[in-house]
């Protein structure tokens, strides 16, 4: 049904294979080794990987490119390129453009050499003191590019040549993490780490306008918590708690979000997840307890399912049609 890509951030990590069946049952396929990959993408029949620290005598981040073969298999790496910046988190590819986030410089790079710095803070003491750059993707209409910067608390949208066309803001101390999209591309949510909260934007042409903040949590939780992945599937949006330790599921109703569950991750730091294209299941990647595990998707819940895998620091999931 779908082929599983996994990121293992460990020194003995790399990206695992897996494949998912239409009963939500996995099956290891193969592991391709590599050192500390933090997230990957695809565009058509290449496969991208972000390598923390690849190179000897090196801080900075590389980007590492497989060709995918008709059974999944990810063979012939191409030359490992720097990504000009410290510890790259993130990154977006299409029609062969690949555009990467270095978090810890707090900067954009179109590979394999146009580099934008970002310049600013915000009001944490700790996290905000410089830009730090967590999230790149096409914007729903696939015109610009739009950057999430945690420690600016803005998100930058820039044409496909890094030139800056427009910014906006979350609330202050929030700390932009990543980027959803609503179906019809005219809402954009971002889930802020800092607050654990979404801030919900209405987009046209590349403008951002801030049009609410919603709490992630559900009500009565009041440990520590940092918010992680987000994802949106037709009329439901997704965010995953790290302390918590769950997922929170909305409705999205005219651009409103309402809570309507939180389910345990069944792991610790549900660092990611992904849905399947068909919206059938659900695969979150806990961190710290090196788990990935499984949920059925229905009218917007989710159920846990039987078994899980097993792999050191999952940061990723992908999903690829059989």
């Amino acid at each position: 049904m779908y082929h599983i890509y996994l990121a293992s951030c460990h020194k003995e990590g790399g990206v695992w294979h897996y494949l998912l069946d239409d009963q939500g049952r996995t099956s290891y396929l193969g592991k391709v080794k590599l050192d500390r990959p933090m997230y990957a993408a695809m565009d058509g029949q290449k496969f991208y990987v972000l390598l923390r620290q690849p190179f000897a005598g090196s801080a900075e981040s590389g980007l590492l490119t497989y060709e995918i073969t008709s059974d999944g298999e990810l063979v012939n790496p191409g030359a490992l390129l720097s990504t000009k910046g410290e510890v790259a988190c993130h990154l977006t590819a299409k029609d062969g453009n690949v555009y990467v986030v270095n978090y810890l410089s707090g900067s954009v790079v179109k590979m394999p050499d146009k580099l934008v710095s970002h310049q600013g803070r915000s009001v944490h003491p700790k996290r905000q003191t410089s830009p730090h750059t967590h999230f790149v993707s096409y914007s729903p209409d696939g015109r610009y590019l739009l950057v999430a910067d945690l420690g600016m608390d803005k998100i930058l949208v820039y044409d496909q040549d890094l030139s800056l066309a427009a910014t906006a803001s979350v609330p202050p101390g929030q700390g932009a993490r990543h980027l959803a999209f609503s179906e019809d591309g005219k809402t954009v949510f971002c889930v802020n780490e800092l607050g654990s909260t979404v801030s919900v934007f209405s987009y046209a042409g590349g403008k951002l306008s801030l049009k609410d903040t919603y709490r992630a949590l559900p009500q009565g939780y009041a440990g520590e918590n940092t918010a992680a992945a987000i994802r949106t599937a037709g009329d439901f949006l997704y965010v995953s708690n790290r302390g918590q330790d769950a997922i929170s599921c909305f409705k999205i109703a005219g651009g409103k979000l309402a809570m309507f569950d939180s389910v345990s991750c069944g792991g610790r730091s549900p660092r990611d997840f992904n849905i399947t294209p068909d919206g059938r299941y659900l695969l979150c990647a806990n961190e710290l307890s090196d788990t990935v595990t499984c949920f059925a998707r229905e009218n917007g819940r989710l159920q846990r399912l039987a078994g899980e895998i097993q792999l050191p620091a999952p940061l990723c999931v992908l999903f690829r049609p059989v």
